[in-house]
């Protein structure tokens, strides 16, 4: 699974569910799943939809 830290934007994979940190940084709580692009085209098929984009 592919992790991006929000502080410092070191992206890296690890096969734990969501580190507690970055292991480069060291923040604690700034890591995040990122998004494949199956993902983002799924957000913008969804704001699509609803109107949110034109």
């Amino acid at each position: 699974m592919a992790f991006q830290c929000k502080k410092c934007s070191y992206r890296f994979e690890s096969k734990q569910k969501l580190p507690s940190k970055c292991p480069f940084c060291g923040t604690f709580g700034s890591v995040i799943i990122e998004k494949t692009a199956e993902d983002v085209i799924k957000d913008i098929d969804r704001m699509l939809k609803d109107g949110e984009l034109t």
